[in-house]
């Protein structure tokens, strides 16, 4: 029964230190983590004597450096990550012809990006002037390949 008391604290430290690791980041659980290994191997010298204790102390690294090195191969967080690419562009629409001097309204708020519509074209556009409200009018300043740079009108 003394080994799977203690076993059972020091892996739930170290599921509390992946846990922060993963998914809770912030120190509040990797701190408590490291708590609850150390309670787990003062348990060990406490409610086993040294020689326990030793194996427990011993056993504990060994855990950790497993966890550890399994968390660190390629192949484990493949398991986990995200595969898909966005490969989508934007304003990338022959059919649009907008040149310096066009006059728009803003859809969306620029911040410093948004929507914009010029006439009955839609088009994603950047801010040169700050933060431009909704329903604002304006017109662009310039363009850099498929990026329109845009300011209020005054």
């Amino acid at each position: 029964m003394f080994w799977v008391i203690v076993f059972s604290i020091i892996i739930l430290g170290l599921l509390f230190v992946l846990a922060e690791i993963l998914f809770v980041p912030g120190g509040i659980l990797g701190i408590l983590g490291i708590l609850v290994i150390l309670y787990g191997i003062y348990y060990g010298f406490s409610a086993g004597g040294q020689t326990k204790g030793f194996i427990v102390l011993g056993s504990t690294i060994a855990l950790t450096l497993f966890f550890i090195i399994f968390s660190l191969r390629s192949k484990t967080w493949k398991k986990i990550t995200l595969e898909t690419d966005n490969k989508s562009k934007f304003n990338i629409n022959s059919d649009i012809e907008i040149s310096k001097g066009d006059e728009g309204v803003a859809v969306t708020r620029l911040n410093p990006m948004g929507k914009a519509r010029f006439g009955d074209n839609y088009a994603e556009v950047s801010s040169l002037s700050g933060f431009i409200d909704e329903g604002s009018e304006i017109y662009v300043h310039k363009t850099e390949g498929s990026k329109i740079y845009v300011k209020i009108k005054k």
